[in-house]
């Protein structure tokens, strides 16, 4: 989920439970950013979303 400088939801993604953060948190953003029209965009994320994992 994204929010916007009130903390409101702007926008979220919904995949199947099974499958891995790390493997649609990239399309996310890039979606979003395309989307919104966005040069940047700040992440806040947990370990698990970050991780190396494949």
């Amino acid at each position: 989920m994204s929010i916007d400088q009130d903390r409101m939801p702007v926008s979220f993604d919904i995949y199947a439970g099974n499958t891995f953060e790390g493997h649609t948190f990239k399309d996310s953003i890039e979606k979003m950013k395309k989307e919104y029209q966005l040069g940047k965009v700040i992440v806040v994320a947990d370990r698990g979303m970050m991780s190396k994992k494949i």
